[in-house]
């Protein structure tokens, strides 16, 4: 299951994307960089561009100023525009020495500006300055995603989950699934056990449903009070309704007494089902308002269902 709460890699499973169209050059990069990141090569702004659009784990670009196709500046610019893409950091390693060079790269967004030649230390230190940065704010990016009581991402972790997993399905013209997970009379619960008890089951629900994702890929956050989410990418209806059940089934199992409560045994609860393969003209907020819809179908139709 899609990891959460974890601090990440250390440096030497860092990744650089190197655009340099010279095979020596980067041979010498490589070289500088071996054990402190892996290098990712491009040889034009394209092919930078191409890996970047397709998700390829990036940490830090490094990047001369004159390429082939458009020139570093430019490459910087496109890069800096694209949501997904605009907080990665970028070092110009370039033979322009010019004092007005060096300041048009740092005003268009570069972090650090290398002229040749070079201290092969000094572009390896600077490297790992910027990658170890890179770390730091990776953790306090994360302890900002995660829900304090139940430890499962967050609302805005998954807003920003699903947004990825949605272009992604949408390129590779695959199917992704959202289910909306509600535990049945939560309100009741809480008022006759009191909130002790009630954060109690909330986290022992959020725990079975984490346990219950069998694949690296699959993704629960806590969604607001007492609503969960899950992202299945690559999974149609038919295989959402299965994982659905399991998770229904896993909640049944725990057997989280709730006799006190009309019309209840124990701890159960509903879920709302949408997939589809993404459209251009579609977005995953329909997506997950369809879900929503789902949910309440199953709440008016007596709770402890699922409804696709």
């Amino acid at each position: 299951m899609e990891e959460k709460g974890m601090l990440p890699e250390q440096t030497q499973s860092q990744q650089v994307l190197v655009v340099e169209d010279t095979a020596i050059f980067l041979t010498i990069i490589k070289d500088i960089l071996k054990g402190v990141c892996e290098v990712v090569p491009a040889r034009n702004a394209r092919e930078a561009l191409d890996l970047l659009e397709a998700g390829t784990p990036v940490d830090l670009i490094l990047m001369d100023v004159v390429l082939p196709d458009m020139n570093g500046y430019d490459l910087v610019k496109a890069i800096k525009s694209n949501e997904a893409t605009k907080d990665i950091s970028v070092i110009f390693i370039t033979s322009l020495s010019g004092e007005q060079d060096e300041e048009y790269g740092l005003s268009i967004g570069a972090i650090d500006y290398i002229t040749k030649p070079f201290s092969k230390s000094i572009v390896r230190a600077r490297v790992k300055n910027h990658l170890e940065l890179k770390r730091y704010r990776d953790v306090l990016k994360n302890m900002s995603m995660i829900d304090g009581l139940t430890e499962l991402n967050n609302r805005r972790r998954f807003e920003e989950y699903v947004g990825r997993e949605w272009n992604r399905c949408l390129r590779n013209q695959k199917p992704l699934a959202i289910l909306l997970i509600d535990i049945d009379y939560f309100k009741k619960y809480n008022d006759y056990y009191g909130h002790l008890e009630g954060d109690e089951a909330l986290k022992t629900v959020a725990k079975v449903i984490e346990d219950s994702l069998k694949r690296s890929g699959d993704f629960v956050a806590r969604w607001g009070g007492e609503e969960f989410a899950c992202v299945l990418a690559e999974t149609d209806k038919e295989g959402a309704i299965v994982v659905a059940e399991r998770l229904r089934q896993a909640v049944c199992d725990l057997q989280i007494d709730a006799s006190a409560i009309e019309d209840a045994q124990y701890v159960t609860v509903s879920i709302g089902i949408a997939a589809k393969v993404p459209e251009k003209k579609d977005n995953w907020e329909a997506l997950l308002k369809e879900a929503d819809h789902k949910l309440y179908e199953a709440k008016d139709d007596g709770r402890n269902k699922v409804i696709y």
